[in-house]
């Protein structure tokens, strides 16, 4: 395992820490987005929608803050097919943005989260995401693949919500948004290269002392529900 207290601050360095370093040389990370929790919640919109492109965003986020939606601007990024779901996702996106969704994220994150909740198709973890990607809060936000690596890793919880908070209290103070944006991408493209749901590539894991499963033992990510595993 690598060093176990932080070269900068000799502070202990926590697992999570540990394991991003370990991880990271084989799983990049993205450049974070640069729109704000309006342009984030746009952007999760089209990814769903498997739009062909993301140019778009700045228009939309304009629109959306000033409380319309226009399909046409949509339709040269989405299939026909996705466009209904697009267009009413961005219709109570916009909604919140004139009630004054950008402000309550810097004021009052948790009643965001609520608001970002009654929003169609938005679970916690995509919540979460939006927050993560707009720097509106320190989450890992992970995905079914990250909550399948954190589990065997030794994280307690059997559900999306407590292993969360499990990585979370392990998010150093300073510069814990960045941490939490790198934990996000680096656990998720783990669980994609190597530890994977059937027959992870456990020979080839750079965190293998690390796991409580190895690919022989009981596995731990069986305690969490099988859409998150």
């Amino acid at each position: 395992m690598a060093d176990l207290q932080s070269k900068v601050t000799r502070r202990p360095r926590s697992k999570l820490e540990r394991v991003l370093e370990l991880l990271q040389p084989t799983c990049p990370v993205p450049e974070r987005p640069k729109e704000g929790i309006v342009g984030a919640v746009v952007r999760s919109y089209l990814m769903e929608a498997g739009a062909k492109s993301m140019a778009v965003i700045p228009e939309l986020d304009s629109d959306v803050r000033a409380g319309r939606v226009q399909p046409a601007v949509l339709e040269a990024s989405l299939d026909a097919a996705a466009l209904p779901n697009a267009v009413l996702g961005l219709k109570a996106l916009a909604k919140l943005a004139v009630d004054g969704l950008e402000k309550l994220c810097k004021n009052d994150v948790e009643e965001a989260k609520r608001r970002l909740a009654t929003l169609p198709r938005f679970d916690r973890e995509r919540v979460d995401w939006v927050l993560l990607a707009s720097r509106h809060d320190d989450t890992v936000a992970p995905s079914a693949g990250a909550l399948r690596v954190a589990a065997r890793l030794g994280y307690p919880g059997s559900n999306y919500a407590a292993v969360s908070r499990a990585l979370e209290a392990e998010i150093p103070e300073g510069d814990s948004n960045d941490v939490a944006w790198r934990a996000h991408h680096v656990l998720e493209a783990h669980a994609a290269r190597t530890c994977h749901r059937v027959a992870p590539a456990c020979e080839r894991c750079a965190v293998k002392t690390s796991c409580s499963y190895r690919g022989v033992d009981a596995d731990p990510a069986r305690r969490l529900p099988v859409s998150e595993a």
